[in-house]
């Protein structure tokens, strides 16, 4: 037969995969492998590659290792090296051949033809005497046995591999081999056996240093310290077989070393590091497509999830580990599967899944056979059931566990008495042989005998059996005598051991601690024992002496229903303390089952209800202490649990901020006991004295010390109270009350005005350049200022004013029973003049003034918030009057504030409805008479009360936060008119005017930041070069100490824009700050150029301004200019640009390039 019979028109790749057709002519060809293939005489055409014996060896090992790294492949190689076996090869390599295409397809998991071939190459290596062949073949059988679930194979198989292999010379069999049985031992419960074996192994793979036999030895190792719970141990060994896995080049052994890993981290806690590295050795396992080892992993992440509760997560994991033990038919890890998702279904209380799923594991487990599946199975269904609150079910199925144990337990003990009995047996049953046979010639002889005797026989039979009559009516009479006299005697001896029971009853009911009573049905006493005539104090006959009402209720209860009651009552008597007794009463039966007393039985639970009260009390006080209760009522309770800790203390008190002289020292001596009340840092709050006639004992004194700590957490919690009502109500900074407090007292003080009808007047101060000092000398000077500023003001002020700091640099002052309104202005100017000297503060010297704004109830507004607002705006009102002064609340301020609100309520509406238009104003070169710039402006046109100002609506804007909105969009606006004028210029003009525009931005817009980041983009899709466009700002941003600023323009001006200062003049701009930033324009206010006809001063000023500009390089452009004179004067001071209604006034977009169109025409030409 030729090599033709392995291909079977059917390529390997088809094969692995289709088990249906190829598979099986596979099965089939392979079946007849040694016959068909070895029994050729002929030498076929592939005898050129066969190779020396010793390579072909070595060939094996390398697709055995291939198969640990890829199976499929290997799976393909190895059917083309079978195919290229000469017909003469050896028995020995007929077994190694088969022996490495089993072990391929059980990392494939065909286990049918697999196991055939394992076995097709024991027979051959049994019948070549080639021990090697046999190990290996056994050990494939071990590990087909294993899938199967035969437990029985798995055992003789793999203890036999290792036995043959200990002579061969195959390191990485040998290692494969070891670990199996070190696996077995654990498996049979064995685990000293199982350490032990792997310590051997360990041994002898250090001697032999194969990687791959020290990677088994290491995982042996590993699996062994990790059933006796040495985690430490363990992680260590699988490390190590880690390490020597990736020296071998074993993708298999790899996945395994970080399986065992991960199952130290889970046993240490650390569960997510455990399914990273399951994570990793289920990809690696994929890698080389080694189905049962990608169960395993499987089950072990799934497993891992649900530790970590994410239980929905392993439900597909479980599902991929199920599908494939079935498609491979492997019960052991079909079992684990199945277990698993029971555990999960039981985890999440789906209880009828939990059932059906321990049901199927329960099924696979007989099948298997094995104890520990079988009592694993047995336990987790007696745990669904008792989940199911079936508890005789559940206590069957634990029976059932706990006897498969023992049996198993039982097994192992006598497993050497067991193999002795079978020996014994056997001799005694070839002795009991010899015996029978002796026996059987003896009776042959004894027979004619016997025949000789029957007519004998026959005749005495008869005589005998009228004897018999004759004598059995005598015995019957004579039984008859000896039965009454043995029925007197148990009589007698019944009712002598009656009366014994009654005495030896009666004893233990005299002699119980518990209190025994027996009471008629009309609620009399007919017995009691001395606990309980002690008890109550029954000392006359005890049916005289009454009982208690409530035992009376408990008899009548049990009489008329026959159930059984239990009670606890309190007995307070004169003699003793009080007594907490539990008593039971159950009726006693007479013969026909009706009642005829009732029994009583108790015992004394004082100890138990003190402890009861004494956690009663404590849980109070911890809920006093959770929820905020008072703490005088606190200490009360602590107090009365320290005096429940025993009836020696007399009296508890608690000293808060106290100490005692004497009685520390000696407690006992003086009677009280003094335990201090100390905070974590040892800080003294109080004392808690207990006063006794008895030396405190040890559970006293723990008593009192719990007490102290329950109160220091009290007092202590109180203090902490304290400081946070003062915090939520105070100013951190300078300790004056918040606006929290302010608005509380406020309304007081209004409610208390109505009452009185004495007005109240409120002052509402704010520091004037408080800012410049801030940012100039820093914030810890600012915040001293503010601190001083608050205790100027406090020392002019009244005990029953109140001033209150609002937040920042501002302050309010309520006065209550005004007067006169001169009282307010005294004090206004009061507080002005106190903050009119400098404050020295670390070195530096600060002067700063305030604005004041007075308003007073009920002449300005009727509430809080209504007085509050009307100071405001005073307030605001003296700032515009020059600062450093105060302003009393007009209506007009009213009108102008409604107006303001209405304004703003209106202006969030007006982008979007179109109300706001983009106005430009031209700028003119001063020489040459053309438009070559423009400012943006914006106005409003309201619906109602017209063109809006500016300076009205942009204000607004700013306090609303709409400038940034607004400020983006006349950005836009003015780029695309920009874009428009460019285009206008090229067309019109041979030789195109540079033309730019400008664009004011608020300085809060600024300060935002990241301006020109988000500006360029938007230019860039207009098709706006950055040149075409100035922004305008006002020399108050120069003065901001924003680092940003100086950045911000920066990149602005790196981007292409120019930058304009506008209102030069007006401000603190001086030369450091022209300098310090990068200024193109200074626009110089219209203030100077008004006069500049009339006065000297101003042209002076105005050609300084001139002059520095251009040492700078920065040039010019006056703003307002009006009339001819302005703008010949500006001429001839070598100003370069002119911007006012001499030329033009703010136009909007259309008309303004009219204007320049006609313009730049007229002065062209």
């Amino acid at each position: 037969m030729t090599n033709t019979l392995f291909t079977a028109n059917c390529e390997p790749a088809v094969w692995l995969w289709s088990k249906k057709y190829c598979g099986r002519m596979l099965l089939v060809a392979l079946l007849a492998f040694p016959q068909a293939v070895f029994a050729s005489t002929k030498t076929p055409i592939f005898f050129r590659t066969f190779q020396p014996h010793q390579t072909w060896v070595d060939q094996s090992s390398k697709l055995r290792l291939l198969s640990e790294n890829d199976a499929p492949t290997a799976y393909t190689k190895t059917l083309e090296w079978i195919a290229g076996i000469p017909a003469f090869a050896s028995a020995e390599d007929q077994a190694r051949a088969l022996n490495v295409l089993s072990r391929v397809e059980h990392n494939l998991s065909l286990t049918e033809q697999g196991y055939v071939h394992a076995n097709t190459a024991l027979e051959i290596a049994i019948a070549a005497h080639d021990r090697a062949g046999r190990a290996e073949a056994q050990l494939n059988i071990a590990n087909f046995a294993l899938y199967q679930g035969n437990i029985d194979l798995l055992i003789t198989a793999t203890m036999q591999s290792a036995s043959l292999f200990e002579e061969g010379d195959s390191p990485d069999l040998l290692g494969e081999a070891r670990l199996g049985a070190t696996v077995m031992y654990r498996r049979l419960g064995q685990l000293d056996e199982s350490i032990t074996f792997a310590l051997r192994s360990f041994e002898k793979a250090k001697n032999n240093g194969n990687p791959q036999l020290l990677a088994y030895a290491h995982r042996g190792l590993g699996i062994s310290y990790q059933q006796s719970k040495n985690n430490y141990e363990s992680e260590r060994h699988f490390r190590e077989m880690l390490k020597y896995s990736e020296i071998a080049h074993s993708k298999l052994l790899k996945a395994l070393a970080l399986m065992g890993i991960s199952d130290a981290e889970d046993a240490s806690g650390h569960l997510k590091n455990s399914e990273v590295l399951l994570r990793s050795a289920l990809k690696t396992c994929r890698e080389a497509a080694i189905p049962y080892c990608e169960g395993v992993l499987l089950n072990h992440l799934a497993e891992n999830l649900r530790e970590q509760g994410k239980i929905r997560e392993s439900f597909p994991l479980l599902a991929e580990a199920e599908s494939n033990y079935r498609e491979h038919r492997n019960k052991i890890g079909l079992w684990w599967t199945i277990k698993y998702r029971g555990d999960n279904y039981q985890f999440l209380h789906e209880h009828e899944k939990a059932l059906a799923a321990a049901e199927e594991a329960s099924t696979i487990a007989d099948e298997i056979d094995f104890p520990l599946y079988k009592t694993e199975s047995a336990k987790q269904l007696a745990s669904v059931y008792a989940s199911r609150q079936d508890f005789k079910q559940a206590y069957r199925y634990a029976s059932t566990a706990i006897d498969i144990a023992n049996r198993e337990a039982g097994a192992t003990i006598s497993s050497r008495t067991a193999e002795l009995a079978k020996k014994y047996a056997s001799e005694t049953k070839q002795r009991q042989i010899e015996e029978l046979k002796r026996a059987a010639q003896l009776q042959r002889s004894e027979t004619r005998q016997h025949q000789l005797w029957l007519v004998l026989l026959s005749s005495a039979v008869i005589l005998l059996a009228v004897t018999y009559f004759l004598l059995r009516l005598r015995r019957t009479q004579k039984e008859i005598t000896r039965l009454n006299a043995t029925l007197e005697k148990r009589v007698e001896q019944r009712t002598a051991d009656l009366r014994q029971r009654e005495q030896e009853y009666r004893t233990l009911a005299e002699n119980s601690p518990n209190f025994i009573a027996r009471y008629s049905l009309e609620g009399h006493h007919t017995f009691t024992n001395p606990a309980y005539a002690q008890l109550f104090g029954i000392t006359e006959t005890i049916t005289d002496t009454p009982l208690i009402p409530v035992l009376l209720a408990c008899i009548e209860c049990v009489r008329d229903t026959g159930i059984p009651t239990e009670t606890e009552i309190l007995l307070e008597t004169a003699q003793t303390s009080p007594r907490w007794i539990n008593i039971s009463m159950t009726a006693e039966r007479g013969v026909n089952n009706e009642i005829v007393s009732i029994l009583g039985i108790g015992y004394e639970v004082t100890d138990r209800k003190l402890r009861e009260t004494q956690d009663e009390i404590r849980f109070s006080i911890y809920e006093h202490l959770a929820f905020g209760g008072d703490l005088t009522e606190i200490l009360a309770q602590v107090t009365e649990y320290a005096q429940t800790s025993s009836g020696s203390i007399k009296s508890t008190i608690i000293i808060p901020h106290s100490r005692l002289d004497g009685d520390e020292q000696n407690p006992q001596e003086s009677g009280m006991h003094s335990e201090p009340i100390l905070t974590p840092e040892g800080q003294v709050l109080g004392h808690v004295v207990s006063q006794s006639d008895l030396p405190l004992s040890d559970d006293d004194l723990t008593r009192l010390k719990q007490a102290s700590h329950l109160a220091a957490i009290a007092i202590e919690r109180q203090h902490t109270n304290d400081r946070l009502r003062h915090q939520a109500s105070y100013d951190a900074l300078t300790g004056l009350p918040n606006r929290r407090l302010l608005h509380d007292r406020l309304h007081e003080e209004i409610a208390k005005a109505s009452r009185t009808k004495q007005p109240l007047g409120l002052l509402f101060v704010d520091l004037d350049r408080f800012k410049e000092v801030n940012d100039s000398l820093g914030h810890h000077i600012g915040d001293q200022l503010l601190i001083e500023a608050a205790k100027r003001i406090r020392l002019h002020i009244r005990e029953s004013d109140t001033v209150a700091r609002l937040g920042g640099d501002e302050f309010v002052i309520v006065v209550p029973d005004v007067n006169k309104m001169d009282h307010l202005t005294r004090m206004a100017q009061t507080v002005l003049q106190s903050l009119q000297p400098a404050f020295n503060i670390e070195h530096q010297v600060a002067y700063i003034s305030a604005s004041i704004g007075i308003a007073s109830y009920p002449l300005d507004a009727e509430n809080a918030e209504s007085l509050l607002s009307c100071a405001d705006q005073a307030m605001y009102a003296a700032k515009e009057r020059g600062r450093n002064g105060f302003s009393f609340f007009t209506s007009t301020m009213q009108e102008e504030m409604q107006q303001r609100l209405h304004l703003a309520t209106d202006l969030r509406e007006a982008l979007a409805a179109g109300q706001l238009i983009p106005y430009f104003q031209p700028i003119i070169d001063t020489f040459s008479g053309q438009v070559v710039k423009a400012e943006a402006l914006l106005r409003w046109k309201h619906p109602e009360h017209g063109m809006v100002p500016p300076d009205l609506f942009i204000p607004i804007a700013e306090e609303m936060g709409l400038i940034h909105e607004i400020g983006d969009w006349i950005f836009l606006e003015t780029a695309k008119l920009a874009g428009q004028w460019a285009d206008i210029r090229s067309q019109n003009s041979a030789r195109p005017i540079h033309g730019q525009i400008s664009v004011n931005i608020s300085p809060r817009q600024f300060m935002r930041g990241n301006l020109c980041d988000q500006w360029m983009p938007r230019l860039q899709s207009l098709g706006v070069p950055p040149h075409y466009l100035v922004i305008e700002i006002t020399e108050g941003l120069l003065l901001s100490e924003q680092s940003d600023v100086v950045g911000e323009l920066a990149r602005f001006r790196e981007a292409g824009m120019q930058v304009a200062l506008d209102d030069f003049g007006t401000g603190y701009s001086a030369m450091a700050y022209l300098k310090r930033f990068s200024i193109d324009y200074l626009k110089i206010d219209r203030s100077f150029v008004n006069e500049l006809e009339t006065d000297t001063n101003d042209r002076a000023i105005v050609e300084a301004i001139v002059a520095m500009g251009h040492k700078l390089g920065v040039k010019m452009i006056a703003e307002g200019v009006e009339t001819q004179r302005q703008r010949d004067i500006l001429q001839e001071i070598g100003c370069e640009y002119l911007q006012g209604y001499f030329y033009a006034r703010p136009m909007p977009a259309k008309e303004f390039l009219d204007y320049v169109s006609a313009m730049n025409s007229e002065h062209t030409n």
